[in-house]
């Protein structure tokens, strides 16, 4: 079977390939962040034509539509197969100068490509910090007082993470 990659060519695409998978094995630089788990979106395609001909949207693909609302055309490349022909497709997020990021030619064999995944999941937890009052506390103290008071209050912070055995970026 074959699929449209409008503005760039068609490719053929084995019958338990994703389009992303087929996309990237044809040479196809196809964003993909998380690594073909469904959860960042990134690999989204417009589908053209041939809408009826992919497999229904997965659990993950129904469950990221629902938050972000995506409309019917729009599907996930990680997430979707081809059932027949025809279908013309167009990616969303195009750069054709990151090729080397999303393929890895194996070195014995410069056919042979192997999917490199980009991203990877962690917990991470963001915070932030608002001091208040801080406006006039400034135009108050001079600067080496300000900066001594600020130090010592992320020190605080520092030290907590620290304890924890987490990292500060």
């Amino acid at each position: 079977m074959q699929i449209e990659f409008v503005g760039e060519r068609r490719i053929t695409i084995g019958k338990d390939q994703t389009v992303l998978e087929a996309s990237l094995q044809a040479g196809i630089p196809h964003f993909h962040a998380c690594g073909r788990k469904g959860k960042c979106t990134t690999c989204r395609i417009m589908v053209l034509e041939g809408e009826e001909n992919l497999t229904r949207p997965n659990k993950k693909e129904s469950k990221l539509r629902t938050s972000i609302q995506m409309t019917s055309s729009i599907r996930l490349a990680c997430q979707t197969k081809v059932l027949r022909e025809p279908v013309v497709v167009e990616r969303i997020i195009k750069d054709i100068s990151e090729i080397p990021q999303y393929i890895q030619l194996n070195e014995k064999d410069s056919k042979a490509k192997k999917l490199k995944p980009l991203g990877e999941e962690r917990y991470l937890v963001l915070f932030f910090l608002d001091i208040r009052n801080f406006t006039p506390f400034i135009e108050t103290y001079l600067p080496f007082d300000v900066m001594y008071i600020t130090r010592k209050l992320f020190n605080v912070f520092y030290n907590v993470i620290n304890q924890a055995q987490r990292e500060i970026n």
